[in-house]
């Protein structure tokens, strides 16, 4: 058994495939940008986000997943 952590952060997406007793299966990263349209503005693209879910997911730790996943721990971010 697994479980599936997420970290959406502001340049990227971590994910992390743990077992019962902590040990790290397997893990990826998937960058994604920063909009900056206006002086002290900052903006991300919320479809990036699932982008970065899906990609990060989908690289080192797909085949993984298939087999030993029992949950997912959802993104947080705190506002």
């Amino acid at each position: 058994m697994a479980v599936l952590g997420i970290d959406l952060g502001t340049s990227g997406c971590k994910t992390a495939l743990v077992d019962h007793s902590g040990a790290i299966l397997a893990s990826a990263t998937a960058s994604y940008s920063l909009s900056a349209p206006r002086l002290l503005w900052s903006e991300q693209d919320p479809e990036h986000w699932w982008r970065g879910v899906v990609g990060s997911k989908g690289t080192q730790c797909a085949g993984k997943i298939r087999r030993e996943t029992r949950g997912a721990s959802p993104p947080h971010r705190k506002e």
